[in-house]
């Protein structure tokens, strides 16, 4: 089976013990010096991994070994994966219909690089795509994601993530665009405006006209994250929030979309041993009830469950 027709999840293939073969074009190779010139970063262990075009096709190569230096940390197989690769994280993203149009994550990264934050982001280093896939490299941020920390968390340092995620919120929401899109003007792929699949589009005219028909107030567009579930938050050892991750759905939205968000979906709950949905949804409703009731957010929740359960929420 030929790279390009893998899944998403078997993009890495090795060459050898310091060469791996990226999705049929990118050669990644490991050396005991850095470079003097390209794309490179540290392995950890005094060594780097530099990047440069493959042969195409490579002549030889395997699947990743079980003792690959690689970590996977995320596999939805046929359509994304994530690895840590020494102290870089590599994005492997099959472009569904949903995301062909849209803004690339590199480019959203890049643009927030600009602005003072005061929080962490992940550094470009390298971005490809062909065969409608997309590889994104990028800088760890080094700490745990609050999706593993939380349970570990006195309540007032869980009080304390929470305020602080909605301070980070409210400053994003200073940069303002014209239109419901990605940074770049280009379509901005939330499923959960449209409530649909990835295999749809989402234009900025289609997407317009569904949050107009929701109530929502579209005179102006606020930048959000538009996706701050648990595992791409990033904390210290003491539970507080440094850094954020997973910019891929970010861009200008309507102000009521941002809390609504956190009302209807289940993809920013927390894990639970016990499934308990008390447990599950603390964090999102956490951060949804503060800026509804501390900051006072517009926001369209009711609308949206009677536009999309008419019979009642599932």
């Amino acid at each position: 089976m030929s790279i390009e027709s893998c899944h998403v999840r078997e993009s890495i293939r090795e060459i050898n013990d310091n060469s791996w073969v990226i999705g049929g074009r990118i050669l990644l190779s490991r050396q005991s010096s850095p470079p003097l010139s390209g794309t490179f970063w540290g392995d950890g262990t005094g060594s780097f991994y530099t990047i440069t075009d493959a042969p195409h096709p490579p002549s030889e190569y395997f699947s990743l070994p079980a003792t690959s230096p690689f970590e996977k940390v995320y596999d939805r197989g046929e359509v994304s994966a994530v690895w840590i690769i020494g102290e870089a994280v590599l994005k492997a993203r099959r472009l569904q219909k949903m995301f062909l149009p849209a803004t690339r994550e590199h480019v959203t990264l890049n643009e927030l690089k600009k602005r003072s934050l005061s929080f962490a982001i992940p550094e470009v280093y390298h971005h490809a795509e062909f065969d409608d896939r997309y590889y994104l490299f990028q800088s760890r941020i080094y700490g745990e994601t609050l999706e593993n920390f939380w349970v570990k968390m006195e309540e007032t340092a869980k009080q304390n993530c929470i305020s602080r995620m909605v301070s980070i919120i409210k400053e994003l929401m200073v940069w303002q665009g014209p239109n419901i899109s990605g940074v770049d003007g280009k379509h901005l792929p939330d499923p959960f405006i449209l409530k649909q699949g990835p295999e749809q589009e989402c234009s900025p005219d289609k997407v317009l006209r569904a949050c107009q028909e929701l109530g929502m107030d579209c005179s102006t567009f606020m930048f959000t994250h538009c996706d701050p579930a648990p595992p791409n938050i990033m904390v210290n050892d003491k539970g507080e929030l440094i850094g954020i991750i997973d910019w891929e759905i970010a861009g200008f939205v309507p102000k009521a979309w941002i809390i609504t968000k956190f009302y209807v979906s289940g993809g920013l709950d927390l894990p639970s041993a016990t499934n308990d949905m008390d447990e599950r949804e603390q964090w999102r409703i956490g951060v949804g009830g503060a800026l509804a009731l501390k900051e006072r957010f517009p926001h369209c929740v009711q609308d949206w469950f009677r536009r999309y359960y008419p019979s009642g929420k599932d």
